[in-house]
């Protein structure tokens, strides 16, 4: 499964952007409290979603163990270009980066690495 994902991941959190160099480096720094509540939306580079699992989670009144992350499945096309170009054009253009919009996903993860390296 995972020579599939074209890296970088990046990790989309609401309107943030996280980029990992490596599919094994983000599910070993997400929390699976946040993937089991969904907090995440997560592409290779070639704008194919990742899709994770969490285990090993105790709950009670406060969270007693996070869990770990798993890779349940990464999609076979990148069906799902369109909205990680979307988020990646709202994040950047809220980072001061203007004038994206027609730049295609390579030079959009390029200027969203270059942005997270500043």
């Amino acid at each position: 499964m995972k020579e599939r994902c074209q890296p970088p991941v990046l990790v989309l959190e609401g309107r943030d952007v996280s980029l990992y160099p490596s599919l094994s480096d983000a599910t070993r720094s997400l929390e699976g409290v946040d993937v089991a509540e969904g907090l995440y939306r997560v592409f290779d580079s070639a704008g194919r979603r990742i899709v994770l699992r969490a285990e090993g989670m105790r709950r009670g009144r406060l969270v007693v163990n996070v869990g770990t992350v798993h890779v349940d499945r990464i999609e076979e096309s990148p069906a799902d270009v369109a909205e990680l170009r979307d988020a990646l054009i709202k994040y950047l253009a809220a980072t001061g980066r203007i004038g994206l919009d027609e730049a295609d996903l390579t030079t959009l993860v390029d200027a969203v690495r270059h942005r997270l390296r500043a």
